[in-house]
């Protein structure tokens, strides 16, 4: 490692420096043994003899001699020196420096101030000194060269924290807590604060009120470092930050900083990253990089630069509430309902009736009244609502990278849509779904009005943050604004530029940038994308923030993958560290449906998975002795789920697993599918479109969405398979962007990537993605039935129960939620609330089967005058509603009953 000190090329000869060491955190007088005290020393010179001095301020140390200078032993050029200080343990605090020379008079020529404090002629040379054993803080008087001094120290010791894979001790000694990160605005002057401590110089760029991303800089101005170190209090540790105000009101201001490493940067690429360097590497060369800032809230369009808005600008319909004001929250995450959305699939296709300029917008979500003109269905806002949904998931709608903002399809961006999983600025809303993305402003009103629309017709927001990386870590203002710190060793996430939640300072950010949309947006939930890159530690503290905005903001996450990287991961082995905070449960959806279309779920015929399901409609408890299908804290932590975006939708599922079904039949599998799932104890998660069968499958040779009718026709052989048939499955599998590649000889390739140079890419997007609304009139009964389930259950809170000491864990134990049977395919289940008696019927067995008086089931139980709630069995639905008027009712294959026991 070799620290750079060619910024004194210009400065005069004799430079003054002021090298202090503040008292320990630990008095020394208390023991009696001497204290090893480590001090990390880069010689600029390997040809120069190099000494060190230390004293105190009674003497002890030298005897007031000043002649005890220490010669260090010479090191090769870069390298590091570890010294060994045996301090006596009544030294309390002492200083040192380290010089060129070893006499006193000669090297530092003067004594200035009292104290701890020296300032040292040191000849034209900064020569770099750091204790790093104890963790002391760093206080400099203000010199010429004060932040270059502890540039040098935040660089030695962000060096020393890569190098063992461990940033505790540096975020203890640089870390900032404060709340002004960012800007902050005020009518009369803005100030700007960067976190940057390796930084030995920091500019704040102007560009006016120009949101022209090309726009030229209109001023610069010096930043100044903080002068304040309290390692133990981390609010008021200011010495890794860089501020400055400017007078007067700057509502419109675009700006950037311009930051320089004049030691040079350490590497933090994640091991084996082709073309970078390996983590903990020193690049010596200075570096200055310009970067938007990493806490920016509004950009301009692109997202390299920030802008400053004022609250007033940023107003919007929204009426932010919290706690009781906020009636379209649940009390528990059991009663959600979730439908997962992405705002351009909803509503792009001209069958979801909204208005073109509104198609595939913020707005176009809360469109309301919306008709599909073929069918005359409802569609958008008014179909979530008529469904029963309570909560809708976004997709992630902050600012992504690699969809361009502008809407033009160039080589560069060949498409434009994205699933949104490419991070680029995680608390501003991605301009894509704007109808302006060159005005900072826009996206930021429509989103909010879009989220008061959505409150007012009772549902409430969930967020999908993607927090665990970044879509390009050299870009990214991260790794702009302090390289070296805020990424991982090791990369796990499949996509690279994996983020370091357990150092502190991105640990706050995953913090403040939650709690922003929180407090902003009036987000109601947030779901976690790969949540288990994320640290426990930093997690419950989110969940803590959250909890004191409204314990009712829910939060949920993916908390699969195993980590090996210095932290406890947030996965769902670890669900008893994080309570409030909950999983997709996959044991749930494999026992139901089975995923990417494996035969494996009981819908599919595998009855094996009977006591499976009956499980997890206990919220994953194990059922009659069975082990537990997942372990939970609370039901609450079980996020429910047969489909979402990843891998195909439940239709494709189960024509893959199922090639030679009927449509019927393939239907009726659909519906008990989503039927078992809504009726599972905990958070209920679906996607939009599950419920009417929509496909992701196309014809990339002409662009449309394949129909149910040649989807089975292709799956049974009745017509042969064309060649395309494949790429069509493959790109279903991972829709991220819809694309197709098309080689030289006209063969069809799917999920292609962007970037490939093997195929010209086949732009669909939208036809792989979209809403096809008319498949709601194709699927009316399933919709209706789905529909009258979310209705009953919402009414009823024996369906929704987050206490697993209510449930009833045998046939005969008794509870507000009961299985009386799970054999065989056939599943009997009571909840119980009060005097009122319910009994769910699953029947997946093969075969029909009959309930009540001489049947299979309830064999003594007399069901006339009992009422049939709903059910997906086609040869009872003219009963809907009505009392039974016979002791026994028979139930089809592959259906959902629900009946009223009790009066």
């Amino acid at each position: 490692m070799k620290f750079r000190y060619a910024f004194f090329a210009g400065f005069i000869a004799f430079l003054s420096i002021l090298v202090i060491l503040p008292a320990p955190v630990k008095d020394y007088a208390a023991t009696t043994t001497n204290v090893a005290e480590t001090i990390k020393f880069q010689a600029p010179s390997s040809t120069t003899q190099y000494y060190v001095y230390a004293w105190d301020s009674a003497g002890t140390l030298d005897n007031g001699s000043k002649t005890g200078f220490t010669a260090i032993p010479k090191t090769p050029s870069n390298g590091v020196e570890t010294l060994v200080l045996n301090v006596p343990s009544n030294v309390s605090s002492f200083s040192f420096f380290i010089t060129d020379g070893n006499n006193w008079a000669n090297n530092p020529n003067k004594i200035v101030g009292t104290g701890n404090g020296l300032t040292v002629a040191s000849k034209g040379k900064a020569l770099t000194s750091y204790v790093t054993s104890r963790g002391y803080g760093i206080s400099e008087a203000t010199t010429t060269n004060a932040s270059l001094q502890l540039a040098a120290f935040a660089t030695a010791d962000e060096y020393q924290a890569a190098q063992i894979n461990d940033f505790s001790a540096f975020d203890l000694q640089w870390g900032y807590e404060g709340t002004d990160l960012g800007f902050n605005y005020s009518t009369k002057s803005t100030s700007f604060k960067l976190w940057a401590p390796t930084a030995t110089s920091v500019q704040l760029v102007s560009y006016g009120t120009n949101t022209s991303p090309t726009a030229g800089v209109k001023t610069t101005y010096t930043m100044t470092r903080g002068n304040v170190s309290s390692p133990n209090k981390h609010t008021t540790n200011t010495v890794g930050t860089w501020t400055y105000t400017l007078t007067g009101n700057q509502t419109g201001l675009v700006y950037q900083y311009k930051v320089t490493f004049a030691d040079g940067t350490i590497s933090d690429y994640a091991v084996g990253t082709a073309g970078e360097p390996t983590y903990g590497t020193l690049n010596t060369a200075s570096v200055t990089n310009t970067t938007n800032d990493p806490y920016s809230i509004a950009t301009t369009q692109g997202g390299l630069r920030s802008v400053v808005e004022s609250p007033a600008a940023m107003a919007s319909n929204l009426s932010v509430k919290q706690g009781s004001a906020a009636s379209w929250r649940v009390a528990s995450p059991t009663q959600a309902i979730v439908d997962e959305l992405h705002i351009r699939e909803f509503t792009i296709s001209s069958t979801s009736g909204v208005s073109a300029a509104n198609r595939g917008k913020y707005l176009g979500v809360i469109q309301a009244n919306t008709k599909d003109p073929n069918t005359g269905s409802t569609t958008g806002l008014s179909y979530l609502k008529n469904e029963g949904f309570n909560y809708i998931q976004l997709m992630p709608t902050s600012q992504y990278a690699s969809v361009s903002e502008t809407g033009t399809v160039t080589s560069a961006f060949p498409n434009n849509f994205n699933w949104g999983y490419d991070p680029e600025n995680e608390m501003v809303p991605e301009g894509e779904y704007a109808s302006n993305s060159v005005n900072p402003l826009t996206r930021i009103t429509e989103m909010k009005q879009m989220v008061q629309g959505l409150h007012t017709n009772g549902i409430g927001v969930v967020m999908d943050m993607v927090l665990n990386h970044v879509y390009s870590q050299s870009d990214s203002p991260f790794e702009k604004a302090e390289p070296g710190y805020y990424f991982r060793k090791y990369t796990q996430s499949g996509c690279g530029n994996d983020t370091a939640s357990n150092h502190e300072m991105f640990g706050k950010f995953i913090i403040d940038s939650v709690t922003y949309w929180a407090k902003n947006y009036d987000i109601d939930g947030f779901r976690f994308d790969e949540m288990s890159l994320l640290d426990t530690t930093t997690m419950n503290k989110l969940r803590a923030a959250l909890t004191a905005l409204d314990p009712h903001i829910i939060m949920y996450g993916e908390g699969w993958g195993a980590t090996s990287d210095n932290f406890t991961p947030t996965q769902t082995s670890n669900w008893a560290q994080v309570p409030g905070i909950g999983f997709f449960n996959a044991g749930e959806r494999d026992a139901i449906s089975n995923n990417k279309g494996e035969a494996g779920g009981l819908v599919s015929g595998n009855t094996a998975a009977t006591v499976s399901v009956a499980d997890g409609l206990l919220g994953s408890g194990g059922w009659n002795g069975t082990p537990a299908l997942e372990s939970f804290l609370t039901p609450s932590q079980s996020a429910n789920y047969v489909e979402c975006h990843d891998s195909y939708t439940l239709s494709d599922q189960i024509w893959s697993s199922n090639p030679k079904d009927t449509i019927a039949t393939h239907d009726s599998r659909d519906e008990l599918a989503n039927a078992i799932n809504l009726m599972a104890d905990g958070i209920t998660f679906m996607e939009t479109g599950q419920e009417f069968d929509q496909t992701k499958l196309v014809n990339p040779t002409t662009l449309t969405s394949l129909s149910a009718t040649q989807i089975q026709s292709y799956q049974n052989g009745t017509t042969p398979a064309p060649a395309w048939y494949s790429a069509s499955w493959a790109t279903a599998a991972n829709s991220y962007n819809g694309l197709f590649g098309k080689d030289l000889s006209g063969n069809y390739y799917g999920n292609y990537w962007p970037g490939s140079n093997l195929y010209t890419p086949v732009v669909a997007g939208d036809v792989v993605n979209a809403m096809n609304w008319d498949n709601v009139a194709s699927n009316q009964s399933a919709v209706n039935f789905i529909a009258s389930l979310m209705k009953f259950k919402k009414a009823n809170p024996q369906f929704w129960p987050n206490d697993y000491s209510k449930l009833a864990w045998t046939p005969t134990s008794t509870g507000v939620e009961n299985v009386t049977n799970a054999t065989s395919g056939v599943i009997t289940e009571e909840l119980t609330s009060g005097t009122t008696k319910y009994l769910v019927i699953f029947n997946a067995s093969g075969n029909s089967v009959t309930i009540g008086q001489g049947g299979s089931f309830y064999g003594s139980s007399d069901l006339a005058g009992k009422n049939l709630i709903t059910t997906s069995d086609s040869t009872l639905s003219s009963l809907t509603g009505q009392a039974l008027t016979t002791s026994s009712v028979t139930v089809s294959n592959l259906t959902a009953t629900v009946i009223k026991l009790s009066k």
